[in-house]
């Protein structure tokens, strides 16, 4: 017989530990304006589709957080500040900072006053007394009103009197919406355990604050994908956390929610051999992964044509079982590019459209395997909170069709991952796994940056002295609530959430919150135990690592030009540029150029260029030098590459590598004009149709000094 496709849907609901060590006050108003506008959203809308099925996360210390908002003890600074009517600078300046942090098109718009104060914003910023203080109070309703999804404001008259009126509100005002929203987080989880209990959801289980779990393990683990990578010395070994994480977390969602759990999101989607083990050995019986990770496990590319569709969809629309130490487990990987789709590019497409082109890429998939009688499933898994904002409606327009549409091909079955395990016992055997994660299948956005380095030292040095201690006081029985809450502090700190914000991609207009909130949790630690804080902790993680980690040395290198796909020590030395990927806590799992590196000897400019996928399109690197423009290196998908300068071709060698897309070239600096002391830039670009379309790095040349060992005389 012939298989339908089968179609699971992950959705991963995730949010840092946003309280502040030792009171109630939650730092940022994400997790409850979330639950305001997409958490119950999501479960509704699928709710109305009785045929959907899916697979939903919920992060531990996310639920925690709800729990704490449905309960009325956590409060956060827009909820907080929205009860007075008199703020000092700093307050000012903090409602400034979270109050514009919205979709300004999709959601404040629909207010005019949100529009008028939004065009006011950079005069406030320069000086916070030009705003009124009811500019003020009226920034701060318009911020948690706008980021109420709207079928709500309707559902609660209080609400639509609100939104009516749309200006000089008042604290009690204020008060009004934080009942309302506390009464979306407790109808939340309510909503997930109720969609459990139907069996139309299967929930999953996560390690308790979100932890990079092979970093936990051993930071080292790192250089197995990236091996060039910096990482701390000497390492952090804590096996044993990542193991109490996860034993929390299951234990966490399972009494919230009421049913027992055997899936995992492991956090970023991140495993390694290590973490497969200690899945199976806790008695997990599948996680999610990447298909960068299943490519690297198999030592397979998966190459996409034109249609972007996967040319061995066999190999990655399947499980594998996965043989550990401690018994197998099934190992599940999702279709990046189809995931992305949803995460990045349909927002920018009317909604019923990108629905249907899901629809059809689908059947493409289905039409491509129908001849096998192997079942096959199709994993689309994604930020089920970030992306709506930019959607049409909170993105119901294209849910709602999505799902109905689903309902309607034959040929497309949604399931749970549960579901089709259990239909079909899974034979496909996976000979190892790689160690890496949903980005680039590395673990690099969470570590190798300096700041990385200086953050998971902080924290190795931190468990250390609490193991000292934990030790000291174990027939303790007076200490051992302390030693419990010191514990409950490193492993917030271990949260993925603080190394993403250090990592040089990202940035958000609160990193110096999360670069606070992060110190806090380690000092927490310290006090608990009643020693004292190292003065380190007291310095932001950017000044330290800016001001104490010395400046990058001259590339100066001879490579062997032969495209591995992994950086040859030859390469070691090398100035490496990565895009930045993120000015928020969603980033596409693969940009065209991953990096670039660069270097020089006393002859030649060496780059190697990284790509996510094969390209059919020009590359172009721009060089620039002293005197201004040297011109272009133009690098076609299947000729030979070009570079003039006045009028004379030079010379280039160039080594590509296809599967995965590598290229290397040499540059000969006599040619090029350039001499010792002199500062280039380079940026490499990928132009379609004659328009750039991506760009390393994404804004200016990266620039770099020819420092030669012993200076050159100019001719």
């Amino acid at each position: 017989m012939n298989h339908p496709l089968y179609v699971a849907f992950i959705w991963h609901h995730h949010q840092p530990y946003y309280r502040q060590p030792g009171r109630d006050v939650y730092v940022l108003p994400w997790v409850r304006v979330h639950a305001a506008k997409d958490y119950l959203h999501m479960a509704e809308l699928l709710r109305m589709f009785p045929h959907m099925r899916a697979t939903f996360n919920l992060v531990p210390a996310l639920v925690e957080q709800l729990q704490a908002y449905a309960q009325g003890t956590a409060e956060d600074p827009m909820t907080l500040l929205g009860y007075k009517d008199r703020w000092s600078e700093e307050e000012k300046r903090l409602i400034l900072n979270l109050g514009f942090s919205i979709h300004w098109q999709r959601l404040a718009f629909r207010y005019p006053r949100y529009r008028d104060l939004i065009s006011r914003r950079d005069t406030a910023l320069r000086d916070p007394d030009t705003f009124s203080t009811q500019d003020y109070m009226d920034l701060i309703v318009l911020f948690n009103l706008a980021w109420t999804e709207q079928r709500y404001i309707q559902e609660y008259p209080a609400l639509q009197a609100l939104a009516a009126r749309g200006r000089d509100f008042t604290p009690e005002d204020m008060h009004t919406l934080t009942t309302v929203h506390r009464d979306l987080c407790r109808r939340t989880l309510e909503a997930y355990a109720a969609l459990a209990e139907a069996g139309q959801i299967e929930l999953t289980f996560s390690p308790y604050y979100h932890p990079i779990l092979p970093l936990l393990v051993n930071t080292d683990h790192a250089q197995r994908a990236n091996p060039g990578i910096t990482v701390p010395s000497p390492p952090l070994n804590a096996a044993e956390d990542a193991r109490a994480q996860l034993v929390m977390g299951r234990t966490l969602c399972e009494t919230v929610f009421h049913t027992p759990l055997t899936g995992v999101w492991p956090s970023e989607q991140a495993v390694s051999p290590e973490v497969a083990a200690m899945l199976a050995d806790i008695g997990a019986r599948w996680f999610v992964s990447d298909e960068a990770v299943l490519g690297r496990s198999l030592n397979h590319y998966f190459h996409r044509d034109a249609q972007e569709q996967v040319q061995d969809p066999h190999l990655l629309y399947r499980p594998y079982r996965i043989h550990t130490p401690h018994g197998p487990i099934i190992g599940v990987f999702r279709d990046h590019t189809l995931s992305d789709k949803i995460g990045f590019v349909y927002m920018h497409h009317p909604p019923r459209q990108a629905a249907e082109d899901l629809i059809q890429r689908l059947l493409v998939i289905y039409q491509r395997l129908k001849a096998s009688q192997h079942p096959y499933l199709v994993v689309i898994a994604l930020d089920g909170e970030n992306a709506w904002e930019h959607y049409e409606a909170n993105g119901a327009p294209f849910l709602e069709t999505l799902y109905r549409r689903l309902g309607e091909e034959t040929h497309l079955q949604p399931v749970t991952v549960s579901e089709f395990i259990e239909r079909f016992p899974v034979t496909d055997e996976l000979p190892s796994l790689a160690t890496g994660s949903w980005i680039n299948g590395d673990l690099s956005t969470w570590i190798g940056d300096p700041e990385h380095t200086v953050a998971w030292s902080l924290v190795r040095d931190t468990r250390t002295a609490l193991m000292r201690r934990a030790t000291a006081w174990q027939n303790n029985h007076e200490r051992a609530h302390a030693v419990r809450e010191a514990w409950t502090h490193l492993y917030i700190a271990e949260g993925s959430d603080w190394f993403w914000w250090y990592s040089r991609r990202n940035t958000s207009a609160q990193d110096a919150l999360y670069d606070a909130l992060f110190r806090e949790n380690l000092i927490a630690v310290y006090r608990v135990l009643g020693e004292s804080v190292p003065p380190v902790l007291e310095r932001t993680v950017t000044v330290q690592s800016s001001a104490t980690l010395s400046p990058l040395p001259p590339p100066f290198l001879t490579p062997r030009l032969n495209a591995s796909p992994s950086p040859q020590p030859d390469w070691a030395t090398a100035h490496v540029v990565r895009p930045r990927l993120s000015t928020g806590a969603m980033q596409p799992a693969q940009v065209p150029i991953q990096a670039m590196r660069v270097g020089y000897d006393r002859t030649h400019l060496y780059i190697r260029l990284e790509l996510s996928t094969p390209v059919s399109q020009d590359i172009v690197i721009s060089l620039t030098g002293p005197a201004g423009a040297l011109g272009d290196v133009v690098i076609p998908p299947k000729s030979p590459p070009t570079f003039w300068r006045y009028g004379h071709q030079v010379t280039i060698a160039l080594r590509w590598q296809h599967r995965p897309p590598v290229m290397e070239l040499a540059l000969p600096l006599a040619d090029l004009g350039l001499y010792a002391g002199d500062t280039i830039g380079i940026r490499a670009g990928l132009f379609v149709e004659g328009h750039l379309h991506h760009a390393l790095p994404p804004d200016v040349p990266y620039r770099l000094t020819l420092e030669m060992p012993t200076e050159e005389p100019r001719p």
